[in-house]
């Protein structure tokens, strides 16, 4: 949603009226302004981005368009791991209006974005615990994450004004894709601080109580399109209105996950206990010898369901 170009915005929770199609979805409405004869411009730029805006419109036809780029690697930077951030958000949109004399108008809408987040941690230290007991965890890192979402959307509607009512016919089109590619190797020591308040060494490692090492594994990739046509009409009458529809969707995603967390402290691996409860999903294993990793491969998933 792009902040400038929003004239209002409704929300449905789901489980209520018709009017969006699934009861059972909640539904954003974002609904766009309208556009003035004169050419308005708006730039806005801070450390972490810009955020550019523009419309224009004439006596039958506006034009609407937004361009966004985000760069959080002076925030990420503040947390206690210690890594070098790329990342980059950028996301462009255009909303395009044409208004003919039979009282028919035809809307075209268009959206990209383009999300990066590259990730090579190196350290991480964090200390916790009370006064009587101190403890330090470090963590050191080897290797590097790399996660990828790209979007692309483009939807057009013909509407037509009736005497007493409307019918609109629109077609979308949505496409993403993305990528998260991990692979990194951590070491950790969990240490003991010296907590007298009169020693020289007061507050640095007196013991190390244990170390261990650990691995992250994951090459999860997703590609889906949806398709779809719908048809509304309605009706005003004296009493109230009528409002009727129909749509029709297709569509196809392919889905491949692939990923394993291996656990060891002091050569000894840690199993997964089905009675944790976590968030690691299903396909994750957990196996013990190094030299017979468990991968969990997933079968593409291709759905095809007409509404």
């Amino acid at each position: 949603i792009h902040p400038h170009l929003v004239g209002n915005i409704l929300f449905s929770a789901g489980g209520f009226s018709a009017l969006y199609g699934d009861k059972l979805s909640s539904v954003l409405d974002v609904q766009y302004k309208r556009g003035g004869e004169e050419l308005d411009t708006k730039v806005e730029s801070s450390l972490t981005g810009v955020n550019i805006s523009a419309t224009k419109a004439g006596m039958d036809w506006e034009i609407l368009s937004g361009f966004r780029y985000r760069n959080n690697a002076l925030l990420l930077n503040a947390t206690d791991i210690q890594s070098d951030y790329f990342p980059s958000n950028a996301d462009g949109q255009i909303l395009a209006r044409k208004w003919f004399d039979n009282g028919t108008s035809l809307e075209i809408f268009g959206h990209l974005s383009h999300n990066r987040m590259n990730q090579v941690p190196q350290n991480r230290e964090t200390s916790f615990g009370s006064l009587q007991e101190a403890l330090r965890l470090t963590v050191f890192f080897d290797g590097q994450e790399n996660f990828g979402y790209d979007t692309q959307f483009l939807a057009t509607r013909w509407n037509q004004r009736l005497e007493r009512g409307f019918r609109s016919l629109s077609a979308t089109g949505f496409h993403t894709t993305e990528r998260e590619i991990t692979d990194v190797i951590g070491y950790y020591r969990l240490s003991e601080l010296n907590n007298d308040l009169g020693s020289d060494d007061f507050g640095e490692i007196s013991l190390v109580r244990g170390v261990g090492a650990f691995q992250d594994y994951r090459r999860n990739f997703l590609d889906a399109y949806i398709v779809n046509a719908k048809y509304a009409e309605g009706r005003f009458f004296d009493v109230g209105k009528l409002n009727w529809g129909a749509t029709v969707q297709g569509e196809n995603i392919y889905d491949r996950y692939k990923e394993f967390q291996r656990i060891d402290s002091a050569g000894y691996s840690l199993p997964h206990r089905e009675s944790q409860l976590d968030s690691v999903i299903d396909g994750r294993l957990y196996s013990t010898p190094l030299d017979n990793l468990d991968l969990c491969d997933r079968r593409p998933i291709v759905q095809h369901s007409p509404r």
